[in-house]
């Protein structure tokens, strides 16, 4: 190798983290490309393509005066956007999802850099090129043309301001998220904790929230909506038939499939909502009894376990709703090298993974199997939690 060569190698070698993100970033884009054109799951044929041709056919933004369908204002507001843009809605929705991918990434990485021991740049690079490459991630936005990576990105954003005392912004992106996505709220009670046990902060610091949740639909305020509209939006998500679950293994999964009328229904429905306020009352005292100046760490384990208790134990769970709980498990399992969170994360990926191949391609599973293999790995992380907890000093 003659000398220019070589100068020419070792400028590439020391530039070794900027290249592998570079090509990182290129499969990333490529992998999802491959699949954009598949088009044939029932929610984009019964939903979001007919959302789409009915904002289309109200004018694109004056439709914002009308809900079409069961979207919130924000994200509607985006469809209105699609139908200015040339070529068809199905690359709009999968191209806007898929670039949250990657903000998803990157904020990601940014957490796990932060909660790491070494606080080193490698947690950020690794997790960044493993985040990206997660099946559930790539399927979610690219084949399901699904907006999880959306809101899950504001929600690690505003947890990572809040790990490092930046409240207001911390409180602010908490809003945009609940704007594109009712399910943020599962992560609220880990940010009422860490106001009772910081007390750095004022509660009038949670109305920036609402603030920024209202300025996200500002688009719909102009054009006529009222100020009650998004807050019925998401009433009439919850106001729904109930179901004891619509595809996510977890505890209602192990009831199996049950001859139920809606009273029976409508009961357990209130049955497992008390348990899990139940269950997060038991934890949090837990967390209150030993109650220290926890690290971030340990608070990213607890914003995990509140978020996984309400998946875990609610009714009505969706398939898709155990996206940012997989992704948390990632991050820990980085951070911390431990092979007991690998092993978690492992497991519950590959169980969303199987949920996943059952909606998109029709795979057969059994969701009792499953229930019970997620209610498993719940209870062995909500173990490893307590010991962390209850322990004098700090682990992870």
């Amino acid at each position: 190798m003659g000398k220019q060569e070589a100068s020419v190698v070792d400028y590439l070698v020391s530039k070794k983290e900027y290249l592998f993100i570079l090509f990182i970033t290129i499969f990333a884009i490529l992998i999802r490309v491959s699949v954009f054109n598949y088009n044939i799951t029932d929610d984009y044929i019964t939903f979001l393509h007919p959302w789409y041709e009915q904002i289309d056919r109200y004018g694109g933004l004056p439709a914002l005066r009308h809900q079409v369908g069961n979207y919130s204002i924000t994200y509607q507001f985006f469809i209105a956007l699609f139908t200015y843009l040339p070529g068809k809605d199905l690359f709009w929705y999968k191209s806007f999802s898929a670039f949250f991918d990657f903000v998803l990434a990157l904020s990601a990485g940014r957490l796990c850099q932060l909660i790491s021991n070494s606080g080193s740049k490698k947690f950020f690079i690794f997790t960044y090129a493993i985040v990206l490459f997660l099946p559930t991630v790539v399927f979610n936005s690219s084949l399901w043309a699904q907006c999880d990576s959306i809101y899950v990105s504001f929600i690690l954003m505003s947890i990572i301001n809040l790990l490092n005392r930046k409240y207001k912004t911390s409180f602010a992106l908490l809003g945009v998220a609940l704007a594109f996505k009712l399910q943020t709220i599962f992560i609220l009670p880990f940010f009422i904790l860490v106001y009772a046990i910081r007390k750095s902060f004022s509660c009038s610091y949670f109305l920036i929230s609402i603030v920024s949740f209202y300025l996200c639909c500002l688009p719909g305020f102009i054009y006529g909506r009222s100020l009650f509209d998004p807050i019925k939006i998401y009433m009439n998500q919850s106001d729904s038939m109930p179901s004891l679950n619509v595809g996510y293994p977890n505890f209602s999964g192990l009831f199996g499939i049950i001859n139920a009328n809606e009273a029976q229904l409508w009961m357990l429905h209130r049955f497992l909502m008390f348990l899990t306020l139940a269950v997060l009352c038991i934890g949090l005292m837990i967390v209150f009894e030993y109650e220290r100046n926890f690290s971030k760490l340990e608070l990213v384990y607890l914003a995990l376990w509140i978020n996984w208790t309400c998946v875990m134990f609610l009714p009505n769970m969706h398939d898709r709703y155990g996206f940012f709980i997989d992704l948390l498990l990632v991050l820990l399992s980085i951070a911390t090298k431990n092979r007991l969170m690998t092993i978690l994360a492992t497991i519950s990926i590959i169980n969303s993974f199987i949920v996943y191949c059952e909606y998109i391609f029709g795979l057969q599973y059994h969701l009792l199997v499953l229930s019970y293999i997620a209610v498993i790995i719940y209870m062995i992380f909500s173990l490893q939690l307590y010991r962390i907890v209850t322990s004098p000093t700090k682990e992870s």
